[in-house]
């Protein structure tokens, strides 16, 4: 492996049979186009068919396609249903759902249940869980495996 590393230090480059350039070469003279590329590059587009207009059109005199105007200045009226613009006043005919009123008036008291409004203190009283900190002094030491650094 250090033989192969002094070869490589002493190494110096050789010449070779390859030629290196050193004037500007001229690819346009000698360059063609892919098949058909240029055949038409003189060509202007000139017209056809198409007119371009700049100015709006007047299109005031246009009429509607078959009968979508013919009855635009209809207004509905007459019917069945009536349409108020007043608040409706349902307090006197509305009931509530089925039962669901029956109990309305009840208060909760009583029960068995007490709620207690103060803070518990538990840092005096609290323990790990079983054994947890049996061993929380302990330094790891020797052993009967060596490590070789």
């Amino acid at each position: 492996m250090a033989d192969k590393k002094k070869k490589t230090v002493l190494h110096k480059p050789g010449g070779g049979d390859k030629k290196i350039e050193t004037h500007k070469l001229d690819f346009k003279a000698k360059a063609t186009s892919k098949v058909g590329s240029t055949d038409n590059k003189d060509h202007k587009a000139g017209g056809g068919t198409s007119k371009v207009y700049d100015h709006k059109q007047d299109l005031s005199a246009a009429e509607s396609k078959i009968g979508s105007t013919d009855n635009a200045g209809h207004k509905a009226q007459g019917g069945t249903t009536k349409v108020y613009d007043h608040a409706q006043d349902f307090s006197k005919a509305a009931q509530s759902k089925i039962g669901s009123k029956d109990n309305e008036d009840h208060q909760a008291q009583g029960g068995t249940t007490k709620v207690f409004n103060q803070k518990l203190d538990f840092d005096k009283t609290a323990q790990s869980k079983v054994g947890s900190t049996d061993l929380i002094d302990h330094k790891a030491q020797g052993g009967t495996t060596e490590v070789c650094v």
